[in-house]
């Protein structure tokens, strides 16, 4: 990373309205030049708004006295997002010098450079950052426009394999009853006969409470 610090890239502290400015060049005539007033006629009135002007001077869409130059003119053109890509390039030239590719490098990158070749603070290296980006999105490297996606660490196979053990719940027992005894449960059961029932009925009843309540039970206690 570079710690020179002797760069001073152009940025502004509202540069989510540049849009505003980039699609006033595009679309409405080219003023002698492009001050306060020209932005006060596209509703950009605040103190802040006057920071888009030196991105303009940057990006050589104006001169030195914010006189439009011939960008501003071939920024009307069918080529525009092309033309945009060069005065981005223009404007950040060291940065794409340190890497061809700067549009996709994530804001810790940017940071760690703007930190290293600058004498700016975070909040302000937030803002370059912020207005590079900005610039991007209206260029043939729309890929800059937002941050890339954090990649997502892959679990290595001794916790991919953890990960697919299945775990058993926690068998809790009440305090107080980790000493229990085993409990008895004794069930009385009364039959009864309607009256001038034969010896082959009761015969049949024992047979029946023998088969599905004496046998079950000792299945059970097995």
């Amino acid at each position: 990373m570079p710690t020179n610090k002797t760069a001073k890239p152009a940025y502004s502290t509202v540069p989510q309205k540049f849009v505003t400015v980039f699609n006033a060049i595009r679309k409405k005539g080219i003023p002698p030049v492009a001050d306060a007033e020209w932005l006060a006629r596209l509703g950009l009135n605040d103190n802040n708004d006057k920071s888009l002007l030196g991105v303009l001077n940057a990006l050589a869409i104006t001169d030195a006295d914010g006189k439009p130059t011939k960008r501003w003119s071939d920024l009307r053109g069918s080529k525009h997002e092309e033309e945009m890509t060069a005065a981005i390039k223009h404007a950040y030239a060291d940065l794409f010098a340190f890497d061809s590719n700067a549009h996709e490098m994530g804001d810790n990158e940017l940071a760690d450079y703007f930190s290293g070749a600058t004498s700016y603070g975070n909040r302000t290296v937030t803002q370059v950052i912020r207005t590079f980006r900005a610039t991007c999105a209206l260029s043939t490297m729309k890929s800059g426009a937002q941050a890339p996606p954090p990649v997502a660490r892959k679990p290595k196979p001794k916790e991919r394999a953890k990960s697919k053990k299945p775990t058993k719940p926690a068998l809790t027992v009440p305090e107080g009853q980790q000493d229990a005894q085993p409990i008895t449960v004794n069930v009385n059961i009364q039959l009864s006969l309607p009256p001038g029932a034969t010896s082959e009925d009761y015969d049949n009843l024992l047979a029946s409470l023998n088969r599905h309540v004496i046998r079950k039970g000792r299945d059970v206690e097995r």
